[in-house]
């Protein structure tokens, strides 16, 4: 992708000054590149330049001199600046000493790295009074912006070369002082700097100055890679590392991780799992689902039951117990009733249910004289 040239204002001419100046139009974009192209009739006078925007002096990229004595010496000269402003900038060139004219040239290209941004240079000047076309530019980028300047004698200028715009065309003090530009180069190649003329013309006591300014990804080769990730707004690829990962996904897409592992318990609402540890106990279980334990002892005891099924245990005296066979009646409690049977053999009848229907005796009072007599006899004894 070739820069773009953002600004491109009229060239400043002068005649019999030490400086020059030419201001943009409007502001510039940061970042951008800053050139000026600087042709002058003074040979031997030392140049700077700077802007009112950007702190320190512009980079020469290239500079030309020729000496042909009083009216044939000049400098062709190109200079840069990275701009980091917004603000309308004016450029200016400063000489040591005054030049008899001369024509500054100001750019601005927007696209251009922002460090190492000269590709190629060439600059060419004549101790002789005639030299052929000047020498080659060699770009080893694709889609280089072309900045060329000269002073010349021989009439040459007026057309530019293939492909560049003519900026400026001075004549002044007997000289020419012209400026070409290319924003777009094409192809890595190597051109001659003619301003219009052939490999065969000559010039008398002339000099240029070219130079090729890189695009942003110029310069090297270009590497693919496919990458896995998202796009930011600026379009630069956030690269990602692939992984199957286990756990949940937040709402905004996160994977919490989680290892897995068997479990016995039970689950909450939050999903969370509430351990338990699983034993055998006696017990009962509360209505919260805790067992209470118990433990059971079993022993033979004697007693009843309630209505509710508990039992009432009785006290055995003793260490043994003994039975008796007693003679009585059972309550409706189921208590027994003790009687004493005394045995005496009566006579009487069996009534229908099977019941005995006892015969009276008739009392006998001597009987029972003689019975209490032998009674009181033995206590006495």
């Amino acid at each position: 992708m070739a820069n773009t040239l953002a600004q491109n204002p009229t060239a400043a001419t002068f005649t019999g000054a030490a400086s020059v100046n030419k201001a943009f139009a409007s502001g510039g974009t940061n970042p951008s590149l800053y050139v000026a192209a600087l042709a002058q009739e003074n040979g031997s006078a030392t140049i700077t330049v700077s802007d009112n925007q950007n702190g320190g002096n512009y980079t020469e990229d290239a500079i030309g001199t020729s000496h042909q004595g009083a009216t044939g010496a000049g400098t062709a000269s190109v200079y840069s600046k990275q701009n980091t402003s917004t603000s309308i900038a004016t450029i200016t060139a400063t000489l040591s000493a005054s030049s008899n004219a001369g024509t500054l040239k100001t750019f601005e290209f927007t696209g251009a790295p922002t460090s190492s941004v000269v590709d190629a240079a060439v600059s060419d000047g004549t101790a002789s009074d005639y030299d052929t076309c000047f020498g080659a530019l060699t770009t080893s980028s694709a889609n280089c912006s072309i900045v060329a300047c000269g002073v010349q004698y021989g009439g040459q200028g007026s057309t530019p070369d293939s492909g560049f715009t003519n900026d400026a065309y001075g004549n002044a003090y007997g000289a020419y002082q012209v400026v070409e530009h290319l924003t777009d180069a094409g192809a890595a190649t190597s051109r001659n700097i003619c301003f219009g003329g052939t490999a065969s013309s000559t010039y008398y006591g002339a000099a240029m100055a070219a130079v090729a300014y890189k695009t942003s990804g110029g310069g090297g080769t270009t590497y693919n890679q496919s990458a896995s990730g998202s796009i930011t707004v600026s379009g630069l690829v956030v690269k990602q590392t692939n992984k199957t990962p286990t756990g949940s996904i937040t709402p905004a897409g996160a994977i919490v991780k989680s290892t897995l592992r068997k479990l016995v318990g039970s689950i909450t609402g939050a999903g969370a799992i509430v351990r338990s540890t699983a034993r055998n106990l006696a017990g009962s279980i509360t209505g919260s689902g805790a067992v209470q334990s118990a433990a059971a002892f079993f022993k033979s005891v004697g007693g009843s039951i309630t209505a509710a099924g508990a039992l009432v245990t009785e006290l055995i005296e003793g260490a043994q117990t003994f039975f008796q066979t007693v003679t009585g009646s059972i309550t409706a409690a189921g208590s027994v009733l003790r009687a004493v049977t005394l045995q005496k053999a009566v006579s009487g009848s069996l009534t229908a249910a099977g019941a005995l229907v006892a015969t009276l005796i008739p009392f006998v009072p001597g009987l029972v004289r003689s019975i209490v007599a032998m009674w009181r006899r033995r206590r006495r004894m």
